[in-house]
């Protein structure tokens, strides 16, 4: 039995030279079987022998499991096998975060030249991603045309570009608007520098973290709140004593046109007709301005 484990965010790969085991239709006497994960519960990536050798065989993510099996009669030369690590895969995200680092050897060399890894991070159905680098140092151009990182809010290039970055300054943290974000590093065959380190982690829709920076709501000052009905059929802002938008509204109802005092005492009562409802309606609409221009003044003199 092996079990291969890599730098988190990158793969495993077995690549076998010699290959020659006790052939079976089925595989059922002598085999290697191969799995996708830390153990054989993990799901399989193929169970192998006879004298041909199985294709290049990577895992999904940064762990592979390999078992051999013999049984007690016939034995054939057997196989001899190479591994290494390769950058990009799918990542599932989880409540706890995981890394992501650029190359397999961050912290002790330099990234290599010639790199192009894409890291689909996936998180269940009613689920987003976010993503947010701890360390950042790739290398600066303005148009950042030589090393990069780019970010799509979606499984592929023609999802939405997120961004695109080099340099020293980290880019602020990304949250998808759906379960699945996109993270591709290039490299040149020229200067390297030290790479990245990222993290992810599932997120729940109406949880803060899945606000991020560049993505914050729009401040509750400048919100014009849907309005409502009062009992005299006047409309109201429903938050107007916080945001006082009465001020913004072009209306010809507006408390503005309406002076704040009472009706002259010597005003004669309008005489009895068929416009007496409505006159009425009027009224009722004044007292109400009035009412909302006091408030107005209060608040202005708090």
């Amino acid at each position: 039995m092996w079990h291969f484990a890599a730098t988190p965010g990158h793969r495993v790969t077995l690549n076998f030279e010699d290959f020659e085991l006790e052939p079976h239709q089925d595989c059922s006497y002598d085999n290697i079987e191969i799995f996708d994960g830390s153990n054989k519960t993990s799901m399989t990536l193929g169970k192998y022998c006879g004298s041909r050798k199985p294709t290049v065989i990577s895992s999904s993510s940064d762990e592979m499991y390999i078992e051999f099996y013999s049984d007690a009669s016939v034995q054939r030369r057997g196989f001899r096998a190479t591994y290494s690590t390769v950058c990009g895969g799918r990542l599932i995200a989880a409540e706890e975060r995981k890394s992501i680092y650029s190359h397999a050897k961050y912290g002790d060399q330099q990234y290599s030249t010639t790199e192009d890894c894409d890291w689909l991070i996936q998180a269940p159905a009613n689920k987003l991603v976010r993503m947010e680098f701890l360390a950042f140092e790739v290398e600066a151009e303005t148009d950042c045309g030589y090393d990069y990182i780019e970010v799509y809010d979606g499984n592929e290039e023609l999802s939405d570009k997120l961004g695109k970055f080099c340099g020293t300054t980290k880019p602020s943290p990304f949250v998808s608007s759906g379960n699945e974000l996109l993270l591709k590093f290039h490299s040149d065959d020229t200067v390297n520098w030290k790479g990245f380190h990222a993290v992810y982690k599932l997120v729940d829709p109406l949880s803060e973290e899945s606000v991020a920076p560049s993505q914050a709501p729009v401040s509750h000052s400048s919100v014009v709140k849907p309005k409502k009905q009062t009992s005299e059929g006047e409309e109201m802002g429903e938050n107007e004593m916080l945001i006082n938008t009465a001020d913004s509204v072009n209306s010809a109802d507006s408390a503005d046109t309406v002076p704040d005092v009472a009706p002259p005492s010597h005003v004669n009562p309008p005489p009895a007709s068929s416009h007496t409802s409505s006159s009425r309606r009027q009224l009722s609409r004044s007292r109400v301005l009035r009412r909302r221009n006091r408030r107005r003044q209060r608040l202005r003199t708090q």
